[in-house]
């Protein structure tokens, strides 16, 4: 069985998450392997390394100790009905000859304007197909002048039958 995490960092079983960290980091600065040239230093890092995952996470998963609510003796006082309040000037309308109407309500979709903005993705597309046209047609002329320069391909040499003696 293993050694416990705690007993490889150098700490209590229920150290806080920052003493985790200093002694990771205390541990770490001694054996890198980059800084300790012993051969099994690169072992020893690796199970620091694991130590400290596991305290980190056995650490995030304790939950904190909370006393229970104190109960008391008394209910809690119930709750009353709290008047309206009265009404003060800042809460009076004022006089529907100082109300603005509302402004109309157009019911009739407005007509669809095409902007710029709109038109990127066409565009794109068309720029696509353009690039791949030429593209294509460059690859195509340059087989045909590589074919033209080598000339016809050779014709096999005929076979004759064999007759049978």
């Amino acid at each position: 069985m293993g050694v416990p995490p705690h007993h490889l960092l150098g700490i209590a079983a229920d150290a806080s998450p920052e003493q985790v960290r200093r002694a990771y980091k205390r541990l770490a600065r001694r054996l890198h392997p980059d800084r300790n040239p012993d051969p099994d230093a690169a072992a020893q890092f690796v199970a620091v390394k694991a130590a400290r995952d596991a305290m980190l996470r056995r650490a995030s998963m304790r939950r904190p100790v909370r006393p229970p609510p104190a109960r008391t003796a008394t209910p809690p006082p119930a709750r009353t009905a709290t008047p309206p309040p009265a009404r003060t000037s800042e809460t009076v309308r004022p006089p529907p000859s100082q109300v603005r109407p509302a402004p109309p309500i157009d019911l009739e979709p407005a007509p669809y304007r095409l902007t710029a903005g709109d038109l990127w993705r066409p565009a794109l597309y068309l720029t696509a197909a353009i690039v791949l046209a030429v593209a294509l047609w460059m690859f195509t002329t340059t087989m045909q002048r590589a074919a033209s320069m080598l000339g016809p391909p050779p014709r096999p040499a005929p076979v004759e039958d064999a007759e049978p003696e």
